[in-house]
This record gives C-alpha cells, sequence and structure tokens, in this order.
C-alpha cells in the first residue's frame, strides 16, 4: 500500500502549522500545561486533515497486475513500411505478457486515438493487432498528448508500463516532460525508435516555419513588424508569403541558410479595427521533404484608435503636443 495525492500542491499548507503553534502559545497562555498542550494539539491534528484532505489524499494498494499500453505514432515522418515491423513486436510482446495483464493500443499523430482500450489478456483470448485502424490528420505529432490519454486509461488495479514506438520527431517539444512526471508517478514509459519516410529527408531541403510573430493587440491604422522565424536542414532559396485573413499582403524572395536561426521581418499595417488571422507561408525552390509544416498561423485584435480629449487654455493648441498624440496614433 502507497500514498498518493491528486492535488499535492495543497500540501504547502503544512507551513500553517508552526504559525498556529506560534499564535496558540500566545492566545492560550492563561491556561494550564496540559489544556494548552490538548488545544494544541487538537489545532495542528485540524490543520493536517484538512491539507490532507484538499490534497487529496489516497491510499492505494501496490498490484502486480501491468496495464500495458503501446503508443504507435504514425505521422507523416514514419516510413509506412514500418506498420508491419510495428504489429509484429506488439504481438510479440503481449504474448509474453500474463493472463491478467492489461493490454491497450493507441495511435497518435496531431490527436492521439484509442485502437484498443485495456482489456485483460485473459478476455482477449487469441487476440493479435492485425490493422492500425485510425487515421488522425498527419501533419503533426503531438507525443505528450498521447501520453497523457494512455496514464487516463490505466486501470486503479494495475500499474502502468507504456511502450513508445515512434521516430522522436514532434512539433511540440513536450513528451521529455511528460515522460518524467509519468515516470515519478510510478508508470514506466520504454520507447522504440522507428525510421523515418523511405525516402530521406536529407536527400532533400526540408523548409519549416517555426514561428510567426504578430502583436496580439493593435490600434487602428497601427504599423508593426511581423516577424517569421524559418528552420532548414540545407541553404536553400525560397519564397515567403504572408496573407491576413487570406489576402495576400507581402512576398519576399529570401534565402535560408541551413545553420542557424532564419528571421524575417515584414512591416505591415491594419487600417480598419476587427480580427485578424495572418498565416505565413515558405515555398522552398526545389524538393522540400515535408510540405505540411510550411505554414503557420497567429492571431491579433485590433482595436479602434485611441482618443484623447486635449483640454488647453490658449486659443491655440500646442503644436508640439498635437504632433506628440498624432505620432502616438491618438486622436486628439
Amino acid at each position: 500500500m502507497r500514498l498518493d495525492f491528486t492535488n499535492p500542491v495543497a500540501l504547502l499548507l503544512l507551513g500553517l502549522i508552526p504559525l498556529a503553534l506560534y499564535l496558540g502559545r500566545n492566545s492560550l497562555a492563561n491556561l494550564s500545561s496540559i489544556r494548552r498542550r490538548i488545544s494544541l494539539t487538537a489545532r495542528v491534528l485540524l490543520i493536517l486533515l484538512i491539507v490532507l484532505a484538499l490534497a487529496g489524499l489516497r491510499f492505494r494498494t501496490t498490484s502486480r497486475d501491468l496495464a500495458l499500453i503501446f503508443l504507435i505514432d504514425v505521422s507523416a515522418s514514419v516510413a509506412q513500411d514500418n506498420r508491419q515491423e510495428i504489429l509484429d513486436f506488439i504481438n510479440s510482446e503481449t504474448g509474453n505478457a500474463r493472463p491478467r495483464d492489461y493490454i491497450g493500443v493507441i495511435a497518435f499523430a496531431r490527436e492521439p486515438s484509442v485502437e484498443v482500450a485495456p482489456t485483460r489478456k485473459e478476455a482477449l483470448g487469441d487476440w493479435r493487432l492485425t490493422e492500425i485502424s485510425s487515421n488522425p490528420p498527419r501533419d503533426y505529432t503531438d507525443i505528450a498528448a498521447a501520453l497523457k490519454l494512455a496514464a487516463a486509461l490505466v486501470p486503479e488495479d494495475a500499474a502502468g508500463r507504456f511502450v513508445l514506438i515512434s521516430d522522436g520527431n514532434e512539433n511540440l517539444e513536450r513528451s521529455t516532460e511528460e515522460a518524467e512526471l509519468l515516470r515519478a508517478s510510478g508508470i514506466e514509459v520504454y520507447t522504440r525508435a522507428l525510421g523515418t519516410t523511405t525516402e530521406s529527408p536529407l536527400s532533400r531541403a526540408e523548409v519549416a516555419v517555426r514561428e510567426l510573430g504578430v502583436p496580439e493587440k493593435l490600434a487602428e491604422g497601427e504599423a508593426f513588424d511581423l516577424r517569421v522565424i524559418i528552420d532548414s536542414t540545407r541553404d536553400t532559396d525560397a519564397t515567403l508569403r504572408v496573407f491576413r485573413n487570406d489576402s495576400l499582403t507581402a512576398e519576399r524572395r529570401v534565402h535560408i541558410v541551413g545553420s542557424g536561426e532564419n528571421v524575417f521581418v515584414l512591416p505591415q499595417r491594419v487600417e480598419r479595427k476587427g480580427f485578424y488571422t495572418y498565416r505565413a507561408e515558405v515555398e522552398a525552390i526545389g524538393s522540400d521533404a515535408f510540405v505540411q509544416n510550411n505554414s503557420r498561423e497567429a492571431f491579433a485584435i485590433v482595436e479602434g484608435q485611441p482618443k484623447t480629449l486635449y483640454l488647453f487654455g490658449d486659443p491655440r493648441p500646442s503644436p508640439a503636443v498635437v504632433r506628440v498624440l498624432a505620432d502616438g496614433n491618438f486622436a486628439a
């Protein structure tokens, strides 16, 4: 049996116990020594019980049964001819499982999908995984989301053991952090590496838009710089386009280097208030390994032009003040 907490942050409130003892000694000074000790002990126990309740204390029995969950990467970067290898590996591993162990399968790319919910092997009988039926959008890889889903599927009476089958490429690098959290909670995470697509990206330039920077809030008529960061595996020329609400606002021929960060700044201006969607697209000259990551979107809210009431005592306003307000995009 072991202790577990659903909200361990609440344990920080245990720091109130020394404060309660300090305040209690002063407020209970007129009581006898025995009554004062009983009162202080009761207060400490009350605080302890409240904190443990807030922290979600649970008593969990240690189980020898395993929840063996396979997480299969089906994104575009994984070669299709690896599918049979994956199936053979899973069937071999499940064959070694004990009758009361749970078997589960998750396929993931942009989002995870449950292929087989965790089920005891004895209930599966002679089951074998013959195909991967899930077909999530393959233009993105979110390993962390798959790990979170797997953790939510682990039965209460079993210990989790995850086998991550992937090439390791992901759009959001959060899987290592998520795996460490799972290990801290007692779930084992193992990995099995896969090859990438049959035609290696190293034979072609791989260009990707990593970031599109746009101010979240803008004023009507305000000029700003739109910032695009592009990664590439080798030096190449490309065409960079920027769209605002699907209308082309900028197009530039750029040279992208394979080492270092490629940052491009494009001046923009919005004349009317409203909600705008910006999209940056890069088109490499020649072949590109994965065109799915060649664009990024960002959003901006354009507010109405700020107005200022300028009160003055002279017959005519100060030209300097009016000029400063105009330069700051204020209507005065």
